[in-house]
């Protein structure tokens, strides 16, 4: 195991620990996320850990070369924390890495924070056919011991209750505003001029969990456009020749493949929340979107009175919906500005850093005393 990457800031300054299972060279709302707090948290005078798969040598094989899955030593852990000892600790992820995080730290009576991304017990029911009940026991039983339990938006706090957590606390997520925006309709014109209109895109992973032959089978005008790399790409494009692949695609390139059409759809059915969603809208794109947690939240009753988004209740509706904002779009010139304006109202990234140091700041054990305990 290689060392947690150490901290630039004077050492005296509060420290903070972040776990995640997924890192660079993925590319999902998890490590966009992550990234993005980094960043804040660091402005804000904070020694960053990130403890990521990269750091282990050990690793179990996946479906997809680009992800991967740690095999964590937990006596290499363990002198880790003595060694770098930090103030707070938050666990992004349950996977493998999550896994022996938390372990460690309910042995060591370190507190910790988490949250909940992703979907499971949804997500694992679709795919794998386990019972719901199966996997929200083992949702209770991961989070439980955490001081807080951060997750996205209203809907989800509401579920998770159900479930019997209530350690709850919000934590929105941002985007950056000054890289996706709209652009002149010279660049826009020039994006794939031989194309017909309207553009309609989907960004993300492109694997199963996505849902995106949703989108991908749907009969609409114009032209369908996937950013994004993953496990079902290849064969994606030789089932659907007329899409247009753009691989996977960052920072301006990104922004502009986004600025540049004309709809996002996201056909996904199993994201707490969706990045993409708020990366588009920020670009000017109205979004159609599935009626399930994470998009509705997104896409909220004054979102949808000003058509800037659309919510659909089955596959057939989706295609209903994807057609209306392309009318809608056509005879409202103010839809785009509608879009960025609602993004810049409700969401940044230094208030989603703001929200995590208050969760943090609840855990609040004197960890210090507690590292002469671990063995």
């Amino acid at each position: 195991m290689n060392t947690i990457e150490l901290p630039e800031q004077d050492k005296n300054t509060p420290s903070v620990l972040i776990v995640t299972d997924a890192w660079k060279p993925q590319t999902n709302g998890v490590v966009t996320t992550v990234t993005n707090t980094r960043h804040q948290l660091k402005r804000k005078g904070f020694r960053l850990y990130t403890l990521t798969p990269s750091y282990f040598k050990l690793h179990l094989p996946t479906y997809d070369p680009g992800v991967k899955v740690a095999i964590p030593s937990m006596s290499a852990i363990a002198k880790y924390f003595r060694k770098f000892q930090p103030d707070y600790i938050f666990i992004m992820t349950e996977g493998p890495l999550g896994l022996a995080i938390r372990h460690f730290c309910i042995e060591a009576r370190l507190p910790f924070t988490t949250a909940f991304a992703t979907k499971w017990p949804d997500y694992l029911k679709q795919h794998l056919f386990i019972p719901r009940k199966i996997t929200w026991r083992m949702t209770h039983w991961f989070h439980a011991p955490a001081h807080a339990v951060m997750v996205a938006t209203q809907s989800l706090r509401n579920e998770l209750k159900a479930h019997g957590l209530h350690n709850i606390q919000p934590w929105t997520r941002g985007v950056d505003t000054k890289v996706f925006k709209r652009v002149s309709p010279e660049e826009r014109a020039a994006f794939h001029p031989d194309c017909p209109r309207p553009f309609y895109i989907y960004a993300g992973r492109v694997s199963s969990e996505k849902n995106i032959e949703a989108f991908l089978s749907l009969d609409l005008p114009g032209t369908k456009i996937v950013v994004g790399k993953g496990a079902d790409l290849e064969a994606l494009k030789i089932r659907y020749p007329a899409v247009i692949f753009k691989g996977l695609l960052t920072g301006k390139a990104l922004a502009t493949c986004y600025a540049c059409s004309d709809i996002f759809v996201f056909p996904s059915k199993t994201d707490t929340f969706g990045l993409v969603m708020l990366e588009a809208m920020a670009s000017g794109l109205p979004v159609v979107a599935f009626n399930v947690t994470g998009p509705a939240d997104v896409i909220d009753e004054d979102a949808q009175a000003s058509q800037i988004g659309f919510l659909a209740s089955s596959d057939e509706r989706l295609r209903e919906l994807a057609i209306k904002a392309w009318e809608t779009l056509k005879n409202n010139t103010d839809l785009p500005l509608k879009c960025r304006h609602y993004v810049l109202q409700h969401y940044s990234w230094q208030v989603v850093a703001d929200m995590l140091v208050n969760n943090l700041k609840r855990c609040t054990v004197e960890m210090k005393t507690h590292y002469l305990e671990v063995t």
